[in-house]
Parts: C-alpha cells; sequence; structure tokens
C-alpha cells in the first residue's frame, strides 16, 4: 500500500529529449543483438506508458505515435532485415491499449500477415 500512496515522478524534459529517446529506441529495436532489442522494447514500453496519460504533451504522445507507425513500416516491407522487423514486431506488442484501441485491428491484421510471409519464407 505504501507504494501505491507514493506521487508518481514526473521530469519536465525537454521536446529535444524524448526526440533523441525515440531515435535511440529505434536504433535498438533495429539491433542484431537480442539483449539491445529487448532493451529497446522494454523503452519503448515505459516511454509510451509515461506519455499515454491526459497529462503528457501532445509533441511527446505524437512521438510515440510515430515510433508505431515506422514499426509498422518496417512489418510491411519485405526487404527490411529480419532482426529490425522481429524488433518492430516486439515494439508493437508492449504497446499499451489506450494507445493502440483504434488501430488494434490493423495492428493485428499486421502481425498475422507478417507471421505468414515468414513461413512461406522458410518453406
Amino acid at each position: 500500500k505504501q507504494q501505491q500512496q507514493r506521487a508518481k515522478l514526473h521530469l519536465p524534459l525537454t521536446n529535444q529529449y524524448h526526440a533523441a529517446a525515440a531515435r535511440l529506441i529505434l536504433d535498438c529495436l533495429s539491433h542484431v543483438l537480442i539483449n539491445i532489442q529487448a532493451s529497446g522494447v522494454s523503452a519503448l514500453q515505459a516511454h509510451a506508458r509515461a506519455f499515454q496519460a491526459v497529462s503528457a504533451g501532445q509533441q511527446q504522445q505524437q512521438q510515440v505515435v510515430e515510433i508505431m507507425q515506422h514499426c509498422c513500416d518496417r512489418l510491411r516491407d519485405r526487404e527490411v532485415m529480419p532482426a529490425a522487423r522481429r524488433g518492430a514486431a516486439a515494439a508493437l506488442g508492449v504497446l499499451p491499449r489506450s494507445l493502440i484501441k483504434d488501430q488494434a485491428a490493423e495492428l493485428l491484421a499486421l502481425l498475422a500477415n507478417t507471421a505468414q510471409v515468414c513461413i512461406e519464407d522458410m518453406l
């Protein structure tokens, strides 16, 4: 109960910081080493949750949406390295429900299609 009563720490970070964090997250998601990808996924999850609140700035929320769109674009492009596609799929899986609710059906269809393409490539 004591932890629930603690106020959340909100640091006033600049828009430049958030843009740099978004670039770093995308770099991690594209990395060939799975532990670096996992760090990028974890960072995206924390970043997205921090800015899904109504109090978050519109620009920060937009940056999370742009990361989501970037991940979708990577999944659609069969020429992208498999590691980058794997990182993009993992990233989409950790986004908060409130962020993806309007596009949930589209995202699920994209992930299903990507899985099918991967299976076809192995045959």
